[in-house]
């Protein structure tokens, strides 16, 4: 998921309740060294597989 923008939880409100919790991060990581992780696996196995 991309970083939401300033005011972007305000607005996910008002058009649709309960939906900006796709702008809230999950468990005690921010969003940002989730997606590093998720990064690092992906280029992880892809090295492993060989894939070029």
């Amino acid at each position: 998921m991309q970083i939401c923008k300033s005011g972007a939880i305000g607005i996910l409100e008002q058009e649709a309740k309960g939906e900006a919790i796709i702008c809230k991060d999950g468990g005690n990581r921010i969003r940002t060294e989730i997606r590093r992780e998720i990064t690092d696996q992906i280029i992880d196995f892809l090295a492993k597989a060989n894939l070029n």
